[in-house]
């Protein structure tokens, strides 16, 4: 069933009031107005305009534009608002089939706020009587307005409802025989005694059904406008409950939670040609100029919204769906968007209610999963990657000559594939500062949590606390801060400090190198809310000399480099948009303590190093490795750790294949992209020469096959050499093949 409380989201801002209608006397939706002016669509516009102030032939002429003191960019508002009234070719109002009620209203005065109440009251078939003492209507308008605009704008707005004058002055209140009475007896008017009484929000007095409002209150003629609808609301809620306290969201409401711009103008105002009024053209012109004010905040900044043109109500109505279908198109669309999103926070932190679009989807994606309607070929690679590390690759082991530790490093599953040499550096480097640091080689189950499979998380992370256990409780050591992120939100029973904070806390190496000139410190999003450990970064970059420059996409406000949340195999497009946005928030050169921020920037050409090559003095990564060598550092790293510091040996068990491949770089590239590993092209080369099962190409000499492994089908295309088999291309999908 879908949740319409919008649990998440209900304080986000995005949608409310605008500065214009906050600061409006009777809150006209500005924004919807404009939109339709700036299409040049001046019926739709005039027709908004009509269900929003009632009378806008006349409302036109007395609007005292408070707005334009708050609008940052200056829009003369009324001029639109009599531009509309005047191309408008149609303004016949809408004939609402509605069944007649019996209930009867009285209203006390002709004037503005009596005829916008009995507009309203009619509207919906109350039967309306209108008394007015004198023999026109429109009150103390007629001393401003001629009288035949007057008459000509009453007749065209209750065009097609009913209500019945009778011009008599109403002295007693008593001998009036009506369900609800309103008082609008215009300024210095009588007001019954009533008028002490008087509550200025719902419009009620003490006595039983009977309202007063409008200029007999002091109020402005706009002002008055207003009191007739709130009235004409009070009195509907009144006659159906008996309830004198209104309809609060039909009041006056003066707060902007839309943050204002305070900067000058960005445009000026277009002046009329024929000094008096705006042709159509000009309309449109001094409408374009409107920025339609609104919290966008997180969409500003965020690919993943921009790409799919959403906001977070719409992510957390759209989630709700995707979770109650069954079957059918929208639940692939709603996953899509679902699985599309990097989980990085970035929203969050620059939303004014702090709303995170993450929290709706790693819900989501828990429940599509548990389910069984979450895709699980879009997470299959990471999922395998992160097995291959808590098994082959894992190793926890306490320092030599100790069973229990003060720390425990723990530098997370993507150093050990492609910072190796940080791994052994830093472990060295902690052990000479504190001798009986356990290590811990491992993956934090971010991949499991990111794929919705909460279950498999609670597993490593079980595992990871057993071992904790085991070595008395020490102080984890990260290096990277997506674990110290995944350790936070589910282990915090953990004492975690990052690897930076304690280098920065315990001394810099000796063989450090030099990071010479202006650089820029890339924070991973996962660090996002650690402050600690991204000043501890900052000040390792200084003392290697590096000269900072400080860009906005950084701190609290970090995003991400693309590889949160396993969005590639889903949303390549949205991937791609965000490792741009990345790569180009400068264009100084990067210091990152991200392993996959690095070796993403490094694919996409940019300058970058990580810290710990400075720190230990290492020759930086010129390229990313191929996903096929990452499992074989991890072995090799464990094999090394293990002999060079507890003198032990470790076999790796290497697969043994009868076929002999030669894959050039540009197929081990389009291998990266497609997550299609070296043992995956092993096994399909294999079963091809074994099963004889491809499909040959006489003119290009080129066999084509297959094979299933897991819940992908890879398929390669290859010529045959007398001792090995060239492998011209690669891809895969997710069909079987029976």
């Amino acid at each position: 069933m879908i949740d319409n409380s919008y649990s998440y989201t209900y304080e986000c801002v995005q949608g409310s009031n605008p500065p214009c209608t906050s600061a409006c006397p009777i809150n006209f939706k500005t924004r919807n107005f404009i939109k339709k002016i700036q299409k040049g669509n001046f019926n739709s516009a005039y027709k908004d305009y009509a269900q929003n102030v009632i009378f806008p032939g006349i409302v036109s002429l007395i609007c005292p534009q408070d707005c334009i003191g708050i609008c940052p960019e200056k829009i003369s508002v009324i001029e639109l608002e009599k531009a509309a009234v005047r191309y408008a070719t149609r303004k016949s109002p809408i004939n609402y089939n509605l069944p007649e009620r019996q209930e009867k209203i009285a209203i006390i005065g002709g004037g503005l706020s009596g005829m916008a109440c009995a507009h309203r009251l009619a509207t919906r078939k109350y039967q309306v009587t209108l008394y007015e003492k004198d023999s026109e209507l429109g009150g103390s308008l007629k001393d401003i307005i001629d009288q035949k605009i007057l008459d000509d704008e009453f007749t065209l707005q209750f065009e097609y409802i009913n209500y019945v004058l009778i011009n008599e002055e109403i002295l007693d209140l008593d001998k009036l025989n009506y369900d609800a009475v309103y008082i609008a007896t215009g300024e210095g008017g009588n007001d019954f005694g009533l008028l002490s009484s008087w509550d200025s929000e719902s419009l009620a007095t003490e006595k039983a059904g009977v309202f007063l409002g409008g200029r007999i209150s002091g109020c402005s003629h706009m002002a008055a406008l207003m009191h007739g609808m709130i009235a004409a609301a009070s009195i509907e809620k009144y006659i159906q409950v008996g309830s004198m306290s209104g309809q609060p969201e039909t009041y006056l409401n003066t707060e902007c939670k839309i943050p204002i711009k305070e900067e000058a103008p960005t445009s000026e105002s277009v002046i009329p040609s024929n000094g008096e009024y705006f042709s159509k053209e000009e309309a449109v012109e001094e409408a374009l100029r409107c920025v339609l004010c609104d919290c966008t905040k997180c969409k500003d900044r965020c690919e993943f919204l921009q790409h799919m043109d959403l906001l977070p109500r719409k992510v957390e109505s759209d989630s709700q769906m995707a979770r109650s279908a069954d079957e059918g198109l929208f639940e692939r669309v709603g996953t899509r968007m679902i699985v599309s999103c990097s989980v990085c926070g970035l929203c969050g932190s620059v939303c004014p209610k702090n709303i995170n679009v993450e929290d709706i989807l790693i819900e989501s994606k828990k429940y599509l999963y548990e389910s069984g309607h979450f895709p699980p070929a879009l997470h299959d690679f990471y999922i395998r990657d992160m097995v291959l590390a808590l098994t082959d690759a894992y190793l926890a082991k306490a320092a030599p000559g100790f069973d229990k530790a003060s720390y425990m490093f723990f530098p997370g599953c993507q150093m050990t594939a492609s910072g190796t040499e940080h791994v052994e550096k830093a472990y060295s480097y902690i052990l000479s500062k504190n001798p009986d640091t356990a290590l811990l080689l491992g993956c934090c189950g971010v991949p499991a949590l990111w794929a919705g499979n909460h279950k498999l998380l609670n597993e490593v992370l079980m595992q990871i606390k057993k071992e904790w256990l085991n070595f008395g409780k020490p102080k984890i050591v990260t290096a990277c801060s997506t674990c110290t992120k995944t350790f936070a939100e589910y282990l915090p029973e953990l004492e975690v400090i990052s690897l930076y904070e304690y280098i920065n806390n315990n001394g810099m190496p000796d063989n450090s190198d030099y990071f010479a000139g202006e650089w820029v410190v890339f924070d991973p999003c996962s660090s996002r809310n650690f402050p600690q450990m991204q000043d501890a970064v900052r000040d390792l970059s200084r003392k290697l000399g590096a000269e900072l420059i400080e860009i906005r996409d950084s701190k609290k406000e970090a995003r991400c480099c693309g590889m949160g949340g396993h969005i590639y195999p889903s949303n390549p497009e949205v991937f791609r948009k965000m490792l741009n946005a990345s790569v180009n928030s400068s264009d100084l050169p990067y210091i990152s303590y991200c392993t996959n921020c690095r070796n993403l920037f490094l694919s996409a050409g940019k300058n970058t190093r990580h810290i710990l090559d400075g720190v230990f003095g290492l020759e930086p990564l010129k390229k990313p490795f191929h996903i096929s060598e990452l499992r074989k550092n991890r072995l090799k790293l464990k094999k090394k750790m293990l002999k060079n510091i507890w003198g032990e040996n470790f076999e790796i068990m290497e697969k043994k294949y009868m076929v002999k491949l030669k894959i050039s770089e540009e197929v081990y590239d389009k291998m990266d992209r497609l997550h299609i590993s070296e043992e995956d092209v092993y096994q399909v080369a294999e079963h091809c020469q074994e099963s004889n099962k491809t499909i040959y190409n006489k003119e290009t000499k080129i066999y084509t096959g297959h094979l299933q492994i897991g819940i992908i089908t890879y398929w390669i295309q290859y010529k045959k050499h007398d001792e090995f088999l060239e492998i011209t291309n690669v891809y895969s999908h997710r069909i079987m093949i029976s």
